[in-house]
């Protein structure tokens, strides 16, 4: 079967707007990424008490699970206006040879995001009583749980 869609530039364009002292202390910063032919683009709402999964990485895509090579960018955005969410990042590495999965977590405030410009992370825990590190290694999984109530999230994800 040929696929009648054409791949695309995604164009993501971050732009902070400040005067100090009547000077623009501003800044824009556009990144430019090709060959996209696949986005998700939802709204997901997080119920309390509850971790969900808001999507998967593997080399066999299906329902709710991606590409893990073809990732590209991803932001999550807490579209809540008072209560943060936690996001949990897992990896297919394991502590320190622990056996399980390493995971880190990320808070996210009302009104901001999170972005993933591919499908490895990395991190230590240097300093802490594990005193563990982990190498770069695929993201497996993006979950989240919200802080009180009900949240909503918006999802984009672009891929090759």
């Amino acid at each position: 079967m040929a696929s009648t869609i054409s791949s695309a530039n995604l164009k993501v364009t971050i732009k902070e707007t400040i005067e100090l002292n009547g000077k623009d202390r501003g800044s824009t910063n556009t990144l430019t990424v090709g060959s996209i032919n696949e986005v998700d683009n939802r709204i997901v709402t997080i119920p309390s008490g509850s971790q969900t999964t808001l999507f998967n990485l593997s080399n066999n895509p299906s329902a709710g699970t991606f590409t893990s090579s073809s990732l590209k960018y991803a932001r999550i955005t807490n579209k809540d206006d008072s209560n943060h969410v936690r996001l949990r990042v897992s990896s297919s590495l394991s502590l320190s040879g622990s056996g399980t999965p390493s995971a880190i977590d990320f808070k996210i405030e009302a009104g901001k995001s999170f972005l993933l410009s591919n499908s490895s992370i990395s991190g230590s825990t240097d300093g802490l009583d594990l005193n563990s590190t982990f190498n770069y290694g695929e993201i497996k999984s993006l979950k989240a749980e919200p802080s009180g109530s009900d949240i909503d999230v918006e999802l984009f994800l672009a891929s090759t």
